[in-house]
């Protein structure tokens, strides 16, 4: 098990978002990673911890964000068992016993993979997440990013950047580097993505 984000409430509580081996052999017969939350008192004792399955499909945690009404976003990457080979993000919202709000998958156009999906809050509480997209037909990459409304996971908008002969990742390569999720940040104005180069 790995941590990959973690988070705070009004009230102290700590949210920890982590990945969940499991070595069954299901789904597209490989190993499986499971996102896990788990929320803790301001002492660090557990409260609970639930772990989400995709449909026997492996997803990876991303990224978590406590709003401004005490409910927690957090973002996966789900395989596609209709595409193997691609993943999607994935957008769930919970309240403080862990109860689902909502969920939301999301199509990244053009993409034929890109993991490590990251997000952030602004000020009123809209959604950012960052991705990286990859068209294997191309062999090219390029950072993704969307802003999704707060009280239904609505998708305002969706940005790729790209450019000629560069290839853009996130800082999280694994085993593969194709697969890679870019950090994103927000301020008054302006969002921020960052990823790296490979040429």
């Amino acid at each position: 098990e790995d941590g990959v984000a973690t988070d705070y409430d009004s009230q102290g509580n700590i949210y920890w978002l982590s990945n969940t081996y499991d070595d069954q052999t299901v789904g597209n017969g490989t190993f499986q990673f499971r996102p896990n939350i788990s929320k803790l008192d301001s002492n660090g004792s557990l409260q609970w911890m639930k772990t989400y399955s995709w449909d026997g499909y492996e997803g990876f945690a991303g990224g978590l964000a406590v709003d401004s009404e005490d409910k927690v976003v957090l973002s996966f990457n789900k395989w596609d068992n209709l595409n193997p080979g691609r993943y999607d993000p994935v957008v769930r919202r919970i309240n403080a016993d862990g109860q689902s709000l909502w969920t939301r998958r999301y199509h990244i156009d053009g993409s034929e993979g890109g993991v490590g999906t990251q997000l952030t809050l602004d000020n009123d509480d809209n959604i950012y997440i960052s991705n990286g997209r990859y068209d294997y037909s191309l062999d090219n990459a390029a950072l993704w990013t969307a802003k999704l409304d707060i009280q239904y996971g609505k998708e305002i908008w969706q940005q790729q950047i790209t450019q000629e002969n560069i290839n853009f990742y996130g800082p999280w390569t694994g085993n593969n580097i194709n697969y890679a999720g870019p950090g994103v940040a927000v301020d008054s104005q302006h969002y921020h993505i960052a990823g790296m180069t490979f040429t």
